[in-house]
């Protein structure tokens, strides 16, 4: 499956030194991706009679799903997007300097596994907030439908070494880059300059669709 996505300049370089630049969920600013707009609301899609209490066997399950989404909170992501259209707001959204395209497969074998415990990997799904259910993929990959024109497909990475900071670096074994589109907005008379710079082949080069007065 085809893959893209808006970066900056720093991701090229650590991609080309061999790296590449993950954070932690907890990070996200939006509280319903981080997992922890729900947090204190002690619902599980079920209601009880007024007055009386929630079977233990809910609150006992909506605890476990719980604890599976606070370790969550802990794991690694990177956010891309299965949309091959070349979009002017999610260039100025994301403030890119340039758009790489990749395929999922080529993004997983670039990576060196070797201090990787588990990768997952799905399409986001976009709906209203719900009550937390005891299916986790349902609660780690969803966003609110304001989000959906980034057709996002997000990787979640859990490191066999338990990582303190809230950044780290994917080790690469080989670059998964295919081709790489520069911002229309910021390089829009020196392209050929970032090409040398970069020492980038001709054949990986996608000339950008978007055509404004410099």
């Amino acid at each position: 499956m085809p893959i893209m996505r808006y970066t900056t300049l720093q991701t090229l370089d650590d991609i080309l030194d061999g790296l590449f630049f993950v954070h932690k969920r907890e990070t996200f600013t939006d509280l319903r991706e981080r997992g922890k707009y729900q947090d204190n609301k002690k619902l599980f899609g079920s209601f009880s009679p007024a007055g009386e209490r929630l079977p233990q066997s809910i609150i006992d399950r909506y605890n476990k799903t719980d604890r599976k989404i606070e370790f969550t909170h802990h794991m690694f992501t990177s956010c891309w997007t299965i949309s091959l259209n070349e979009d002017v707001l999610m260039w100025k959204a994301y403030n890119a300097d340039i758009l790489i395209k990749t395929s999922v497969k080529d993004f997983l074998d670039s990576i060196n596994t070797d201090n990787i415990r588990l990768i997952v990997c799905n399409k986001i799904q976009y709906h209203k907030e719900t009550f937390k259910s005891s299916d986790l993929p349902s609660e780690i990959f969803y966003k609110v439908p304001a989000y959906s024109n980034e057709k996002e497909i997000r990787f979640y990475i859990d490191f066999k070494e338990s990582i303190i900071e809230k950044f780290s670096y994917l080790p690469l074994k080989q670059i998964f880059v295919n081709t790489i589109t520069f911002s229309p907005f910021k390089f829009k008379k020196s392209v050929e300059s970032m090409i040398q710079t970069y020492q980038i082949p001709d054949n990986m080069i996608n000339k950008s669709e978007i055509i404004e007065k410099c």
